[in-house]
């Protein structure tokens, strides 16, 4: 949260800097609702998937996002219906995936559902985000949008960190510049 809060501040600092217009108070709530969706949620249902599942299996399990794309543009938002070769490759790639988290799964002992679901869980938030990312008021400068996604996003995490009490668990000592 706080590399995300501040990554935004600087992106932020700088696109303003770069001339990018001051943003409304609907591209603010939109900057909410994106940030809400793939930072808080996408990386913060990852972060807590990723204490029980391997990142070589979070990686696979995060590789349903075009999955996620295709589905989610066709039945929620009207888009075009895939044709057979799109059908046809998201089928592919869905057995792929099932075939090494069945693989993973038989190396490294049961993938942990919990955390497989919450890794699925944060690959469709962050499919939905970009998605509407596309449909939400926005400033016109990619890098300030970005900044107020990340920035929102960032304070979010921030938040529930001091929430679950994780900011005096951390050995500070250990950190290094």
């Amino acid at each position: 949260g706080i590399r995300m809060t501040s990554a935004g501040i600087l992106l932020y600092t700088l696109a303003r800097r770069s001339g990018a217009p001051q943003p409304t108070r609907a591209q603010w709530r939109s900057g909410v609702m994106l940030g809400f969706l793939m930072f808080f949620i996408a990386n913060g249902a990852l972060m807590m998937g990723q204490r029980t599942v391997a990142s070589g299996m979070a990686a696979t399990l995060y590789a349903t996002v075009p999955l996620w794309f295709a589905l989610l543009g066709w039945l929620w938002l009207g888009g075009e219906r895939p044709g057979g070769r799109v059908i046809v490759g998201l089928v592919m790639g869905l057995v792929g995936i099932g075939l090494l988290v069945g693989i993973g799964g038989a190396s490294n002992g049961a993938v942990d559902p919990l955390g497989a679901l919450l890794v699925l869980i944060s690959s469709a938030s962050w499919a939905v985000g970009s998605l509407l990312s596309r449909r939400v008021a926005m400033p016109e400068s990619p890098f300030l949008g970005a900044a107020m996604n990340l920035f929102c996003g960032g304070l979010l995490l921030t938040a529930a960190s001091f929430i679950t009490g994780e900011p005096f668990h951390v050995d500070w000592a250990a950190v290094s510049l």
